[in-house]
């Protein structure tokens, strides 16, 4: 075999790919992935329209409409307290935060153990699969952002890496005070979106104790009638005359408060439909998001790592994390950019950077590196 031959069977070698759909191009010598297109995500329109209509239904199905309806039917049918309308939670004036729709005859130990499963499998669970959403969401709606107009790289950060946690509110709040102009309409789309995420970490924060506050347990309600001789006899629709009285019963009752999830169910149904609307807009309208590319944890470290380095240059191995911050607060806001790669034969570069660049338009047959 002459220098010619070896020299094309080395390249070969170099960009053989794996070519099965959905899978990365990768150099098989290092691992390292090569160049590619996103034609893989050219949807027909009608499909994107079923899609969306379809996520939009089961979304309203789950978590509002099912509940409603078992509220309807199962809860609001139970008996209350057991007795005349006086040895109720209503009638006693505690009516919002007092089970009022409650079931059984258990012991104090059975009682705490069923509103302790409801907290840790609806309370955390629920709240956990929620989040799970959200941050799926509030990563669309970043990527629509900062398409269009440069963010911090502090709210990137807390949006991909905490983006329930407490800490991610003071981004988002400044954020919404410097992010475009406030007289124009597309910057209001942005600041309206980055708002609604504020408080959808608010609602995530609060959640759990709505969860656990809308149930509870309840000493079990006799009634009996006292008559003026001293007479007393269990209560009886039938019985005429005498004093009618509440007493503890024996055992407990677990149960709902119908304030509490009604008023939840409301806010929870407003809720879906904003971020519906922040999730269908950046399905739409955001470049990256048509092509496939989202984002998630591993694509927002490389994202980020590269803009850092843009603003601070390589030599940041022996700074601490808070000599890095102190250093991050004067860098310049960025956004996702489009250039030549160097190097790669031609390749388009997508980046987040603080480089000015007009809104980011892709192709779906061009090759991104």
């Amino acid at each position: 075999m002459d220098h010619a031959q070896i020299h094309y069977a080395s390249i070969r070698d170099q960009t053989t790919t794996t070519d099965s759909p959905g899978e990365s191009k990768v150099n098989n010598d290092n691992g390292s992935l090569l160049p590619q297109a996103f034609s893989d995500a050219n949807i027909p329109t009608w499909r994107r329209i079923a899609y969306h209509s379809l996520v939009f239904i089961f979304g309203c199905l789950l978590l509002f409409v099912t509940p409603l309806m078992l509220f309807l039917t199962f809860f609001a049918k139970s008996a209350t307290y057991p007795g005349p309308e006086q040895c109720t939670a209503q009638a006693n004036g505690d009516s919002f935060f007092a089970p009022d729709t409650v079931y059984g005859n258990f012991t104090l130990a059975e009682a705490k153990a069923i509103d302790l499963a409801w907290n840790t499998v609806v309370g955390k669970g629920g709240t956990a699969l929620i989040a799970l959403g959200y941050y799926s969401i509030a990563a669309d709606a970043l990527l629509r952002i900062a398409e269009v107009t440069p963010i911090s790289l502090d709210l990137f950060a807390h949006l991909v890496f905490q983006p329930t946690s407490f800490f991610s509110l003071r981004p988002l709040i400044t954020e919404f005070f410097t992010l475009g102009s406030f007289t124009s309409w597309r910057s209001w789309r942005h600041k309206i979106a980055v708002s609604w995420l504020a408080v959808s970490v608010l609602g995530l924060l609060t959640l759990p104790v709505a969860l656990d506050a809308m149930t509870g347990y309840v000493q079990r309600q006799d009634a009996i009638v006292r008559f003026d001789d001293g007479t007393i006899v269990d209560y009886d629709p039938r019985i005429s005359g005498g004093q009618i009285q509440c007493v503890p019963g024996f055992g407990y009752q677990w149960g709902f408060s119908s304030s509490i999830i009604l008023n939840t169910m409301s806010l929870s149904f407003m809720w879906i439909f904003g971020m519906f609307c922040i999730w269908l807009d950046a399905q739409w309208c955001s470049e990256l998001r048509k092509k496939g590319r989202g984002l998630g944890v591993w694509r927002g470290v490389v994202d980020l790592a590269e803009a850092v380095e843009e603003q601070l240059g390589s030599s940041t191995g022996a700074y601490s994390d808070r000599r890095l911050k102190k250093a991050l607060r004067k860098a310049k806001g960025v956004k996702y950019t489009v250039g030549e790669a160097a190097g790669r034969g031609g390749s388009l570069h997508i980046k987040l950077s603080a480089e000015p660049s007009a809104r980011l338009r892709l192709l779906f047959d061009g090759k991104y590196a």
